[in-house]
């Protein structure tokens, strides 16, 4: 584990073309947050109405600054959730969390290999832990406590890539390939390169 100050750091030593890595075809992150955005907003809309029909935000005031501090609480625990799937647990040698001050962002890597599966996980533990499974609480056995209620309903809106991201990974990686960050790039490769087609 280690803490990382700024943007991922790239190796200069990884050679994605020698090494038979194929970079996945993604939204250029200029135009990315169009995509997201408006799937954040539809989500975070629905639980939010569901939620509210279910008096999951019985007992709140209506004092937002109260949900400043939830959903900063919840980005940092979104990541941790990330890092939760990692060899390891989110303690293993290549386990990376970043702060990156002047995007006031703090997000989870790892800088090695994994499984397509595997990487799946990790992309969807936050959904299923930090917004599923509350929702499935406040509905199915009446716990009706609105932090629980906001800790869902931000969880949600920070999932929308998470989301669009594992599309992109079931789209375009097949089921026996694994993958391999380089910065903010990721790539994938068959488990066992084919090296006469290099």
């Amino acid at each position: 584990m280690k803490i990382i100050w700024g943007p991922p750091v790239e190796n200069p030593g990884f050679n994605a073309e020698t090494e038979g890595w194929i970079l996945f075809r993604e939204p250029n992150p200029r135009v990315s947050p169009f995509f997201e955005f408006p799937f954040s907003l539809a989500m975070g809309a629905g639980i939010f109405l569901l939620l509210r029909e279910n008096n999951g935000f019985s007992g709140f005031s209506g004092n937002l600054l109260f949900a400043i501090p939830q959903m900063l609480f919840s980005i940092v625990i979104h990541e941790l959730f990330h890092s939760l799937g990692h060899p390891g647990f989110g303690l293993g040698s290549e386990t990376r969390y970043g702060i990156w001050i002047s995007r006031m962002a703090f997000y989870s890597r790892f800088e090695g290999m994994l499984s397509r599966d595997r990487r799946l996980l990790i992309t969807l533990l936050p959904f299923f832990g930090l917004t599923i499974t509350p929702i499935g609480l406040l509905l199915f056995l009446n716990l009706y406590w609105w932090p629980l209620s906001f800790m869902a309903l931000f969880n949600a809106l920070f999932s929308a890539r998470d989301l669009l991201n594992s599309g992109i990974i079931l789209m375009q990686a097949p089921s026996d390939s694994i993958l391999h960050d380089n910065g903010w790039r990721t790539y994938w490769r068959k488990t066992q390169p084919d090296r006469n087609n290099k």
